[in-house]
C-alpha cells in the first residue's frame, strides 16, 4: 500500500486550484494600473451588472466572488461610499437586504469591463481550442452542481454549518 500523499487524486484539485489562482494572478497583473481601485470592486460590479436586476444579496454576492463574509461587507461599503451600489429591504423577504447596483455603478462597471473580459480571455480561453472551451465548461458546471448540491442536502439534513 502507498503512502497516500503519493495518491495521483490529490493533483485534480491541485491542479484545478493552482490553475485558478494563477489566472487571478495575471489578471490582477493585466489590471494592476486601475490605481486604488480593488480588484474585489471590480469584481462586485460586473456579477451584479450581469445578475437579474442588477441586484444580489450580499450572501450571493460572497459566493459568487469567493469571498468570506468579512470580506463582502468591507467591498460593499467600499462601493457604497462610491455610489456605485444602494443597499435595499429584500421586498421578498424582509429580513434581508438586496445589493442593487446603480446607474453610476453600471458605467464604472462598463468602464472596466472590456479590459477585465480581455484578460480573462486571454489566460482562459485563448490557450484552448474550441472543443476545449466546451469540455472544460461542461466539467465544470458538472463539478459546480454535484458539489452545490452536496452543500445543499448537507444544509437540509442539518448536518452542514
Amino acid at each position: 500500500m502507498g503512502d497516500i500523499f503519493e495518491d495521483p487524486q490529490w493533483d485534480t484539485f491541485g491542479l484545478l486550484k493552482e490553475a485558478y489562482l494563477a489566472i487571478e494572478t495575471a489578471k490582477e497583473l493585466d489590471m494592476r494600473d486601475l490605481g486604488r481601485v480593488s480588484w474585489d470592486l471590480v469584481g462586485l460590479l460586473i456579477r451584479l451588472a450581469r445578475s437579474e436586476n442588477h441586484q444580489l444579496r450580499p450572501t450571493e454576492l460572497g459566493r459568487a466572488l469567493s469571498t468570506p463574509p468579512s470580506g463582502i461587507t468591507r467591498v460593499i461599503q467600499e462601493a457604497e461610499a462610491l455610489g456605485a451600489i444602494t443597499r435595499e429591504v429584500d421586498v421578498l423577504d424582509g429580513r434581508a437586504t438586496q445589493i442593487t447596483l446603480t446607474a453610476s455603478g453600471h458605467e464604472m462597471a462598463r468602464s472596466w469591463a472590456k479590459r477585465t473580459l480581455e484578460s480573462l480571455v486571454t489566460h482562459t480561453r485563448d490557450p484552448l481550442s474550441p472543443i476545449d472551451i466546451e469540455k472544460l465548461e461542461s466539467m465544470l458546471r458538472t463539478l459546480r452542481d454535484t458539489a452545490q448540491g452536496y452543500c445543499e442536502d448537507r444544509r437540509d439534513s442539518g448536518t452542514y454549518l
